[in-house]
């Protein structure tokens, strides 16, 4: 087993593409030279109105983790209105999006994936029930946005993640094979992503966020 857990000494603060803020990257992947890389997690904190950066040929989870709620306005005239903690919107990185705060800065826990190599999934649990998953993609990951997560792998590990960590399970390129994890804790992001070649089965949710 190849696991990980990423903390604040591991994370890269980085500017936003447009100049307009800052970005602080928890996890990139960057398989080919000289493409962009193929996904990204992220936190960013949104402090005043204004465009966002242009992801053309990417797709977009942006999750708020903190503050009173932000409108996403994209330029197909949809509007995502975010006002609770873990509400979420999938957009494309292709559209003009602009951000309007309603009540002050907030901050978002941002997953994008470029769309010709990569699809995704993400979880977002709010209570304290264990929650299991059984592996199908390459990379398996897990934000403990504000509590302590305890992960057990095939019944066998007990893994603790703190808060504000980031647990990252890779199995390279390939699939997992009867690989069962269960989570138990409660303000937690899970993020699977698969290569294309690995795509989710039919009726699964590619590239929007599942919540429960």
């Amino acid at each position: 087993m190849k696991f990980s857990i990423l903390s604040d000494k591991d994370f890269k603060r980085v500017p936003w593409k447009n100049g307009m803020g800052f970005t602080t990257e928890l996890k990139v992947h960057h398989p080919l030279k000289n493409e962009g890389f193929a996904w990204r997690l992220s936190i960013a904190g949104i402090v005043k109105d204004g465009e966002f950066s242009d992801f053309s040929g990417y797709d977009r989870i942006l999750v708020m983790i903190d503050g009173n709620g932000v409108v996403l306005e994209h330029d197909n005239g949809k509007k995502d209105v975010l006002k609770k903690r873990f509400d979420s919107a999938y957009f494309s990185g292709n559209r003009k999006t602009f951000a309007k705060l309603i009540d002050g800065p907030v901050k978002d826990f941002n997953i994008i994936v470029k769309r010709d190599c990569c699809t995704s999934k993400v979880d977002i649990t709010r209570d304290t029930k264990t929650h299991r998953f059984n592996l199908d993609t390459g990379h398996f990951l897990v934000y403990s946005a504000d509590q302590n997560i305890d992960i057990n792998i095939n019944n066998k590990n007990a893994i603790l993640l703190p808060a504000n960590h980031l647990f990252h399970f890779d199995n390279g390129t390939g699939k997992f094979n009867n690989m069962e994890i269960s989570l138990t804790g409660i303000s937690a992001i899970y993020i699977q992503v698969a290569a294309k070649e690995y795509a989710f089965p039919p009726g699964s949710c590619k590239n929007r966020p599942i919540t429960n």
